[in-house]
């Protein structure tokens, strides 16, 4: 072709259309009452065309690009920033079944992108913000995303009911398997997938830390259904990020551990019997070696505390290990009542429901207590509540 240039080209009541003929899904997208410039087009230049655009979405928002580009080969160099406001999602809906696998019920977007080209390698910064999202009900069949997505937007939506994201995108459009609305899905599916998979560590990044504080778990001592100091602590960071995510619902199970448990309870009887006489655990580790034997001895029946003593000795007596011995015979011979073992569970989901709700001041909606009790089968110290968020 001759040479062609072209001072200034100026769009005006201009429209465009594109059309998704899908049999079950059909989509469009129109653009209406376009207006704008391209300045500066050459076909026998390397300088850039510069474009100040604007457009009205027929479903509702408007769009605004503004930049510079080679309009004959856009993959040389781009330069541009595109600014969409207050797109009305529910039209969406087709994409978004094909995307997460539910419709938009309500809900606006405002994306910002800044997108530079050089010689084919693509960077995008895309700054995504969606204002009251509201999903339909799951349609059954593939999506692309396959992950818990409505948790996944109650995790991301703060108080003022706005989801942000930023999504970068790289890659080299020279590579004929690079598709760019692929490159984006597959970024979001990564950011939402993290999210989903580690939504505590979030919270606990959400309550002002690194979000390596595992807000997720709760230890109590076997036997008992008391909160620790450290306990507190964590949850009353996970109040505060709850507190800035207020679609998220607190579930408790509480758990029991059938061998340290029992132990536990054992243990706290003893404990309790030594403070009747005046004494302590630590006092009888420490104390007089007669008097733990001859405890041992008068309570725990059957027990051949010569043949627990030769079992220490070799020369000379390990006397740690001895008392250790004596004293785990001495707990293994206490009892407890049953009905205390059966009501950990729900004592200890119960302690952290009501630490949260008095004394984090959580709205009590948002704490539920699940009526069947977890087993877990540690068998150390401590027993661990695992909290979860309701889907």
């Amino acid at each position: 072709l001759p040479p062609a240039h072209v001072a200034q080209v100026e769009l005006h009541d201009c429209f465009g259309r594109y059309l998704e003929e899908n049999p079950t899904r059909p989509f469009e997208l129109s653009l209406e009452a376009v207006n704008g410039t391209i300045m500066g087009f050459a076909t026998d230049a390397t300088t850039n065309s510069e474009l100040e655009v604007e457009a009205a979405i027929s479903t509702g928002g408007a769009a605004r690009v503004t930049g510079e580009l080679d309009p004959l080969d856009y993959t040389r160099i781009t330069d541009m920033r595109v600014d969409v406001r207050d797109v009305h999602l529910p039209p969406m809906s087709p994409k978004s079944v094909k995307l997460v696998g539910h419709p938009v019920d309500a809900g606006t977007a405002s994306l910002d992108l800044d997108i530079e080209i050089t010689n084919q390698q693509l960077v995008s910064e895309n700054h995504v913000v969606i204002s009251n999202l509201q999903l339909g009900e799951r349609v059954e069949g593939d999506r692309l995303i396959d992950l818990p997505v409505k948790l996944g937007v109650k995790l991301l939506k703060d108080k003022n009911g706005q989801i942000t994201l930023d999504i970068p995108v790289q890659g080299d459009l020279g590579n004929p398997d690079f598709v760019m609305t692929a490159a984006f899905t597959s970024a979001a599916r990564e950011l939402v997938g993290e999210i989903a998979k580690s939504p505590f560590r979030m919270l606990g990044r959400l309550a002002g830390g690194s979000g390596e504080h595992d807000l997720e778990f709760v230890d109590f001592a076997a036997g008992s259904a008391e909160l620790t100091k450290q306990v507190t602590a964590n949850l009353d960071k996970l109040a505060a990020a709850l507190e800035e995510r207020p679609a998220l619902v607190l579930e408790i199970a509480g758990p029991v551990d059938p061998d340290a448990d029992p132990r536990g309870l054992r243990e706290a009887t003893l404990a309790e019997k030594l403070s009747s006489e005046g004494l302590s655990l630590a006092e009888l580790k420490t104390g007089e070696l007669d008097r733990l034997e001859n405890m041992t001895r008068s309570q725990s029946k059957g027990t051949d505390i010569d043949g627990l003593r030769a079992q220490h000795e070799s020369g000379t007596l390990e006397e740690a290990a001895y008392r250790s011995a004596l004293i785990d015979q001495l707990t293994a011979a206490q009892t407890f009542d049953e009905a205390d073992l059966q009501a950990l569970p729900t004592a200890r989901a119960e302690a952290i429901r009501a630490y949260l709700v008095d004394s984090a001041r959580l709205e009590a909606s948002r704490v539920e207590v699940l009526p069947e009790a977890v087993t877990v089968s540690d068998g150390g110290k401590w027993v661990r509540c695992q909290l979860k968020l309701k889907e």
